[in-house]
């Protein structure tokens, strides 16, 4: 009977251990810690950010304006397989169609704000130093194309910091219809307000 008592306290002191054991976890809180924010953070997370265009055209040869139609009135920007449109407000400003003298000839065009307010969005890895989005912009007139372009749009990541940016980046975007080409400048993100 005292081998059996034995046995059994032996048996329940294996139980008791290999329970304790298997539900003891060591705080390894730099690799499971699931804040974006936290630098010694070893997995990288998916995050979304925002894209606001501002766009801007210049020609010689082909006006953005005649007969008091705006060819370039309707805007379609496509990135990562999903296409945004914007349609030209004539009343509140958003084009401007003078040339550098201040004539109305149609040879410039500026929306002269950002556009696609907080629509655009695109994911990025936390780890990631930059972010390249592949598209086309379209300019034309009631489905009437005068101009488009495929574009390539690289939005460095690596400056930015969430403690004084909001997740949108500013980008503008300069079209050139007489050589069908087009050039960008990456603005920056959008600031916080306390910056």
């Amino acid at each position: 009977m005292s081998n059996l008592i034995k046995s059994l306290t032996l048996i329940t002191v294996l139980i008791l251990a290999s329970s304790c054991n298997n539900s003891y976890k060591p705080n390894n809180s730099a690799n499971n810690n699931t804040n974006n924010n936290n630098t010694n953070n070893n997995n990288p997370t998916t995050k979304t950010m925002y894209l606001k265009v501002k766009v801007k055209g210049e020609s010689n040869n082909k006006a953005f304006y005649k007969e008091t139609l705006m060819y370039a009135k309707d805007i379609d920007f496509s990135i990562n397989n999903k296409t945004y449109s914007y349609t030209a407000d004539f009343n509140n400003g958003y084009y401007l169609c003078v040339d550098k003298a201040g004539v109305l000839r149609g040879n410039y065009i500026d929306t002269q704000k950002y556009i696609f307010d907080n629509k655009i969005e695109f994911d990025y890895n936390s780890k990631d130093n930059k972010k390249v989005l592949n598209g086309y912009i379209w300019l034309g007139y009631n489905s009437i194309l005068f101009f488009r372009n495929t574009i390539n749009i690289t939005i460095p990541l690596n400056t930015f910091d969430e403690a004084k940016y909001k997740n949108i980046a500013l980008i503008t975007i300069t079209v050139y219809p007489d050589n069908s080409s087009y050039t960008y400048t990456f603005d920056w993100f959008e600031a916080i307000n306390n910056y």
